[in-house]
């Protein structure tokens, strides 16, 4: 299961075209399937401008991930947070089609390298106690469950901290 990890910038319009196909199938998913309505319009509205401003360097970033046969299986960013050294992993999807291949591991893997990388020492994120397999996955991964990190208005939202 190898992954290519490609990021998703102005300057590359078929990552960005991939990218930006992955984040309304993540959208339909959040608010059709699982019928939240938290920042629902904010979410849309912050595509029309993808991946600027939410995921510019030198602060943020947003990958595709790519398998062998070159197919977009999923994608997974992160912006900064309150502090220079915290960092908030953002929209972190696997199409369903491509799932129980371990691409969600990659996913994560990654994007906490690539926060080291760019500097940050502490992960947030959150998310809603119907993705039962997400949290899974970020407890696996030494995510800890914290207390609200901020004002959210959806009543299944949990938090997670990670320290790098």
């Amino acid at each position: 299961m190898t992954l290519q990890f490609k990021e998703a910038t102005p300057s590359d319009a078929m990552v960005c075209a991939d990218a930006l196909a992955i984040q309304h199938e993540y959208g339909s998913y959040m608010y059709d399937d699982l019928q939240l309505t938290e920042a629902k319009e904010l979410f849309y509205k912050s595509l029309k401008s993808f991946p600027s401003p939410y995921f510019d360097r030198p602060s943020g970033c947003y990958f595709v991930a790519y398998n062998v046969d070159n197919e977009a299986v999923g994608a997974v960013g992160i912006r900064v947070w309150k502090e220079d050294a915290s960092c908030e992993m953002k929209r972190i999807f696997v199409r369903p089609q491509h799932r129980k291949h371990g691409y969600g591991d990659s996913l994560v893997e990654f994007i906490v390298k690539e926060a080291v990388r760019m500097g940050y020492r502490t992960m947030f994120l959150d998310s809603d106690k119907m993705m039962t397999g997400a949290i899974k996955l970020y407890l696996k991964h030494g995510f800890a469950e914290i207390d609200s990190y901020y004002p959210n208005e959806n009543p299944g939202a949990i938090y997670f901290k990670k320290e790098m």
